[in-house]
C-alpha cells in the first residue's frame, strides 16, 4: 500500500474523477504517486475496453438485417422489438461494463468525451441497432490519433449519413436530381462545420454550408442490392457536378476526393484548433477555462497536425485542473459510472440501465 501526503491525495483523487471515471476501493494505490505520469500513459496504451466489446454485430451487418427488414411495417416492427431494442439494451451494459472495469479510465473518458462532440441519437430509431457500432468503428480506434482521421471516419459513416440524412442528398444538377427532382440536404454540411470543426463564428456563412452541403453528394452507404450492404459508398449520378468553393478555396470536380479533401483543410483550419481546444479544456477544466489554458492546447494541436495524443496529454500537464478540483460537475451518466465503480455492477441489463433512465441521461441519445 502507498502512503500519501494530502497533495497526493488531492492529485490522485483529481486523476480518478476529472479526468477518469470516478473512485474504487484500489484505485489511489494504481495511480500511485505519478498521477500525471498515469494519465499519460493511458495514452500510449490500447484500448482495454475490447474484450467487453467483443462479439457485437458491426453496422454494416445490422445496416443490412435493417434493409431486409424494411419491406413491410410488420416486418419492421418485429425487427425492432426482437432484435434492435434487445441490441441496443446489450450495447449499453457491454459499453457500461468496460466503463466500469476498464483499467485505462482516461482514454475510455476521451471515447466518450469524442463520442458525444461527433453525436448520433437514437432518438432516431433507425439508430438504435447501430448506434454501439458506430463508436465502436468510427471513435475507439482514433481517439489518440490525428483528428483528421477521426473527422473523416465519423462523417463517412453510415449511422452519422443517416442521422444528418446525407444518404439522401443530390445534386440539383447531377443525373439522378434532374431526374428524381431530388435536392440538396445541408444538415451534415452545417453539423460539420457548427459543431464538429471550426464552431459558431469560427468564419463560415450559408454560402459556404451550401458549397460543402454540395460537395458532400453523393456520400451514402450501399443499399440492399449489393453484395456488401451498409458499406460506405460515392454515388456518382448523385453528385452535384463542377467547381465549389468552401471557406475561399475553390474545389475543382474530383468526385469523392473533394471531400475528402475538404475534411482535410477544414480540420487543419485555426478555427478547428481553437474550437476543440475550448471544447476540452470547457470539458476537463471548468465551464469558464482560463485563456492561456486554450491557447496551449491550440497551439499544441496546430503544431502537431492535430495529434489528439499529444493534445490529451498537453491538457494532462496544464496546472488549472489540478488547482481547482472542484468546477465542474458530473453529468447524470458519469456519476452512474462513478457509482458503479465504487459499489459494483449490477449483473441484469435493466438494473444497469436503470439510472440512466432515472436521471435522464440514457447513453447514445445526444
Amino acid at each position: 500500500m502507498i502512503v500519501f501526503d494530502e497533495a497526493g491525495k488531492k492529485k490522485a483523487f483529481i486523476a480518478a474523477n476529472r479526468f477518469g471515471l470516478g473512485s474504487d476501493p484500489e484505485i489511489l494505490d494504481v495511480i500511485g504517486r505519478d498521477a500525471r505520469g498515469w494519465l499519460i500513459d493511458q495514452l500510449h496504451a490500447g484500448d482495454d475496453a475490447f474484450p467487453y466489446l467483443r462479439g457485437l454485430p458491426t453496422s454494416t451487418q445490422m445496416i443490412a438485417e435493417f434493409l431486409r427488414a424494411r419491406s413491410d411495417a410488420n416486418t419492421r416492427q418485429k425487427f425492432n422489438k426482437e432484435r434492435a431494442a434487445p441490441l441496443y439494451r446489450m450495447e449499453v451494459y457491454r459499453r457500461t461494463v468496460a466503463a466500469v472495469r476498464t483499467g485505462t479510465p482516461f482514454r475510455e473518458r476521451l471515447v466518450r468525451f469524442w463520442s458525444n462532440h461527433f453525436t448520433i441519437s437514437v432518438t432516431v430509431g433507425r439508430l438504435r441497432p447501430v448506434a454501439g457500432a458506430y463508436e465502436r468503428e468510427a471513435i475507439r480506434p482514433h481517439v489518440t490519433g490525428r483528428f483528421v482521421d477521426l473527422l473523416t471516419a465519423v462523417t463517412r459513416h453510415p449511422a452519422m449519413l443517416i442521422y444528418l440524412d446525407n444518404a439522401q442528398s443530390a445534386g440539383e444538377n447531377s443525373s439522378f436530381g434532374r431526374r428524381r427532382r431530388r435536392g440538396l440536404n445541408e444538415n451534415l454540411a452545417r453539423e460539420i462545420l457548427e459543431l464538429h470543426t471550426l464552431g459558431v463564428g469560427g468564419g463560415y456563412n450559408q454560402m459556404d454550408v451550401t458549397e460543402f452541403a454540395k460537395i458532400l453528394t453523393g456520400w451514402r452507404f450501399r443499399g440492399p442490392r449489393f453484395d456488401d450492404p451498409g458499406h460506405f459508398a460515392f454515388v456518382k449520378f448523385m453528385h452535384e457536378p463542377g467547381p465549389k468553393t468552401l471557406l475561399g478555396k475553390t474545389y475543382p470536380e474530383n468526385g469523392v476526393e473533394e471531400g475528402i479533401q475538404a475534411l482535410q483543410d477544414i480540420a487543419r483550419h485555426p478555427s478547428t484548433a481553437k474550437f476543440i481546444a475550448t471544447k476540452l479544456a470547457r470539458h476537463f477544466i471548468s465551464d469558464t477555462p482560463p485563456d492561456d489554458a486554450v491557447e496551449k492546447l491550440r497551439s499544441i494541436f496546430v503544431e502537431s497536425d492535430g495529434d489528439l495524443a499529444a493534445v490529451s496529454r498537453a491538457l494532462v500537464e496544464l496546472p488549472y485542473a489540478w488547482e481547482e478540483p472542484f468546477t465542474k460537475i458530473k453529468t447524470p451518466a458519469e456519476l452512474s459510472i462513478s457509482a458503479f465503480r465504487l459499489l459494483g455492477m449490477p449483473e441484469r441489463q435493466r438494473q444497469a440501465m436503470a439510472p440512466f433512465r432515472l436521471l435522464g441521461q440514457m447513453p447514445f441519445s445526444a
